[in-house]
């Protein structure tokens, strides 16, 4: 007997199953915007926590930036290298990717989520009857203030409660020579804060549902774009806001150049990271306010526009995706992202585990909403929602007129 040829075979024969063996790993993907760094820590314990109890399973978070992300999500869910999980808004994009076949219905495999989780919010994810995504967190936009620079000013943050008591404030802070707003107008979302709110504030929180079956002839729209225009005249953001980024903004707030910001709950972790201190505006000295109130209008003040942020299931998913999703996403994680990551889940039992005192504030004024309106770029889909987000863009430039702004809406209702 050819002992060596034996023993060769025998390497060769093991060689080939410690490959398989490796090769059987399953993996699991999924595409995020998140740049917070409290969160991707918190995410990464849940991780490895998943890894060590999966050891046949592994994990991968891939991280895309803010608008590259929409660009790149709208082509890979084309190709045929897609991840399994993407972050998702819900809204019309949402609706008709699962229509159209992209996304993948996993209710069945998520019996931790779907006995934890509110129906109503499982519903914003439910397409013609099917859990083609999960949703994880509220993100409400509120105004943030600085208690400090507000006072130097003598600004009493109940008047930013009307209308016309906020464009008081913002000639107040201009004659106290602060800053009053920081605004990334380079980007259009941010700019679509100010034009939806207004909308919603003069024509009712339906205004956007119903502008989606009949166009934008409600006159609130043409109220709302003068509005705006009547802000912008104020000069209340920074000076190079139209060529200013969206982490410049954060930065400006967090830096404590700028009095107020209007954005979304993420807003809190990143005017910190931004900073140049990487603590940005301490929990002492940051306020929060709801938009303001129009007279005479149909909205309320306590008519908010908040995501129900979650994770869509492409074609790639599979039931080991809902493996991961189903303890990613549990009421023990949710809390742990409460605690630590300071987010509000949408998991009634995990919202108890927010202590940050900011973070608790805002829970509260969520829960005391009288309206909750999802992002309007988003629920309206990619095309019309685009159109909002440019001519919001143009406004807050002063470069273009309000009857023009609602006929370029009217015109991208009417091609949608």
């Amino acid at each position: 007997m050819n002992y060596k040829n034996l023993l060769t075979t025998a390497g060769l024969t093991m060689a080939f199953a410690l490959s398989a063996s490796a090769s059987a790993k399953e993996s699991v993907t999924f595409m995020n915007n998140v740049p917070e760094l409290v969160i991707n820590k918190a995410w990464d314990d849940q991780i490895v926590r998943f890894e060590q109890a999966n050891p046949d399973i592994e994990v991968r978070k891939l991280f895309v930036a803010s608008e590259a992300f929409k660009q790149k999500v709208q082509t890979m869910l084309l190709s045929n290298d897609i991840p399994e999980i993407i972050t998702s808004w819900g809204g019309q994009d949402y609706r008709d990717r699962a229509q159209k076949g992209l996304l993948t219905d996993l209710e069945e495999y998520l019996p931790t989520l779907t006995s934890e989780m509110p129906e109503a919010a499982l519903n914003a994810y439910r397409v013609d009857g099917r859990l083609y995504g999960i949703p994880a967190y509220s993100k409400p936009t509120m105004l943030y203030y600085n208690k400090q620079l507000l006072e130097q000013a003598g600004v009493d943050p109940k008047q930013l409660e009307t209308w016309d008591g906020f464009l008081a404030a913002i000639d107040q802070l201009h004659e106290a020579g602060i800053t009053p707003m920081a605004l990334a107008g380079v980007e259009g979302w941010p700019a679509h804060f100010y034009f939806s709110y207004l909308a919603m504030r003069i024509g009712g929180p339906d205004v956007f549902k119903n502008a989606l079956d009949e166009g934008f002839e409600d006159p609130a729209f043409l109220e709302a774009a003068n509005q705006l225009l009547a802000l912008a005249e104020k000069k209340p953001w920074q000076r190079g806001y139209m060529s200013s980024n969206i982490d410049q903004a954060y930065a400006l707030f967090g830096n404590g150049e700028a009095a107020m910001q209007l954005q979304g709950e993420w807003q809190y972790k990143l005017q910190q990271d931004s900073s140049r201190d990487g603590k940005g505006i301490g929990v002492e000295n940051v306020g929060l306010a709801r938009f303001p109130a129009v007279e005479g209008g149909s909205g309320q003040l306590t008519d908010i526009i908040s995501g129900i942020d979650g994770y869509a299931f492409t074609r790639s998913a599979t039931p080991t995706t809902a493996k991961f999703v189903d303890f990613w996403l549990n009421e023990q994680n949710l809390t742990q992202m409460a605690e630590q990551a300071m987010m509000l889940p949408v998991t009634p039992g995990a919202v108890s585990g927010i202590q940050e005192p900011v973070m608790r504030q805002m829970a509260q004024m969520v829960s005391e909403s009288s309206y909750v309106h999802g992002f309007v770029d988003q629920v309206t889909g990619a095309h019309l929602g685009g159109a909002i987000n440019d001519v919001s863009s143009e406004l807050v430039a002063g470069s273009i007129s309000a009857e023009q702004a609602v006929a370029a809406l009217q015109e991208a209702w009417e091609f949608r």
